[in-house]
């Protein structure tokens, strides 16, 4: 289960048992950047979660761990927060322009995008950036930019998408 926050603004959360009263209620863990636990011991379980303007976008667990009237502890499902901007950038770029990588070093290609405030982020784990390898025989692209190479040696190129933002960088693929 996945929802979207925007960067700047603020999200309402209820926990509800099914079923089972609730006696109290731990709200933990959307990433590093931000301030959690937080504990409600009487209802409503609502939880106010302010999203940090300057939070990196992308996905944070969230997840609440409970305590019922019998005594018994209930965990939830994690729920993916994506966290976006709503702005899009006017300007996107890498940390380099050319990649090497080989069977035993992949390679991460940070992207950052800057805003018409003159604002920066880093955009590598947004879901709105995209990754399309020119050769995909050569380089698979996972998650959070990372380049694995699949055994084919030469050179391609990986285009990188944000919005209506577009570079291309190139990637060398060595033999070991």
């Amino acid at each position: 289960m996945s929802a979207v926050a925007y960067t700047g603004e603020t999200i309402l959360i209820t926990a509800e048992g099914i079923g089972t009263k609730l006696t109290s209620v731990v709200l933990s863990s959307i990433g590093k950047d931000h301030p959690l636990p937080i504990v409600r011991k009487t209802p409503p379980f609502t939880f106010s979660l302010a999203i940090p303007r300057d939070v990196t976008p992308g996905m944070y667990p969230l997840r609440a761990m409970a305590s019922t009237e019998s005594g018994n502890g209930l965990n939830s499902n994690v729920l993916w927060i994506d966290v976006e901007r709503r702005d899009q950038p006017v300007s996107i770029r890498t940390g380099r322009e050319t990649y090497t990588v080989n069977s035993n070093s992949y390679g991460p290609v940070t992207v950052y995008g800057t805003y018409e405030d003159g604002s920066t982020a880093d955009l590598t784990g947004s879901t709105q950036t995209s990754y399309i390898p020119e050769d995909s025989s050569m380089v698979r692209i996972q998650a959070y930019g990372v380049i694995r190479p699949l055994g084919k040696p030469g050179t391609t190129y990986v285009d990188i998408r944000v919005g209506d933002k577009s570079l291309r960088v190139k990637v060398i693929v060595e033999t070991d």
